[in-house]
């Protein structure tokens, strides 16, 4: 079967033909698969290692930040903590002086020195009167009492 120089001619020229239809569906599904690159957000495989890398630097950076912030917090916390502790003690040792400062002598232990010439229903009387909003000269009239004596029953 030898074939004529027109066969084989015709037979170039349609294979020409498919050659050029296959160069066009390359060229076609290469487009498609830039486009599908651009429509999936597709990135290449050194893109891909370059933003996993850039994302494990930040991710060891932020770590550090929150260790760092979190032993300076803990450090502020223990310091605050002590503060309080020793505030309360010094509260509690204030205290424990004004207390002792009741216990070591109270006032009139043995009945000595004058006589009050009021009783706590006086005081109380004359301290709701001020409170009402008496002057200390009124009291004093209202009462019987003398101004000095109204002026430290009201303040004690």
């Amino acid at each position: 079967m030898a074939k004529t120089k027109q066969q084989l001619e015709q037979e170039i020229v349609s294979l020409e033909k498919i050659i050029g239809l296959q160069r066009k569906q390359i060229s076609d599904l290469a487009n498609l698969l830039e486009n599908t690159y651009d429509e999936r957000q597709i990135v290449s495989r050194v893109d891909y290692e370059k933003l996993r890398n850039d994302n494990e630097y930040y991710k060891n950076q932020l770590q550090l930040l929150i260790e760092s912030n979190g032993k300076e917090l803990k450090r502020e916390r223990l310091r605050h903590d002590d503060l309080i502790k020793h505030y309360e003690s010094q509260m509690m040792e204030l205290e424990a002086f004004k207390n002792g400062l009741k216990s070591v002598r109270p006032h009139n232990e043995r009945n000595a020195g004058r006589k009050t010439k009021i009783d706590s229903i006086a005081v109380s009387r004359a301290k709701d009167l001020r409170r009402s909003g008496m002057t200390y000269h009124e009291i004093a009239k209202t009462m019987g009492l003398a101004l000095g004596t109204v002026y430290k029953i009201v303040n004690s």
